[in-house]
């Protein structure tokens, strides 16, 4: 049996409107990876981890390992935060 064929389980859009998260209106700028942030000399204090792109996100849980995995592959996961 698959899980989402559970009685004990809902879709999210069963139980929350799912929209986008934050708008940052230039994503390029606002979302940079390991090399742009030392490029600037962005201190750690106005970076946040971030998830850039919803296909990111796979499963039901996204832990902070799986985070550091894509950002250590290059991901601009890290939001630019002042």
């Amino acid at each position: 049996m698959e899980l989402r064929d559970s009685a004990h389980v809902v879709s999210l859009g069963e139980v929350a409107t799912v929209g986008i998260g934050n708008v940052t209106g230039d994503n390029d700028f606002f979302h940079v990876d390991t090399k742009t942030a030392a490029a600037y000399r962005l201190p750690s204090n106005v970076l946040r981890p971030s998830v850039r792109d919803g296909s990111e996100l796979v499963g039901l849980r996204f832990t902070r390992e799986e985070w550091q995995a894509l950002h250590g592959a290059g991901h601009a996961n890290l939001l630019l935060h002042i």
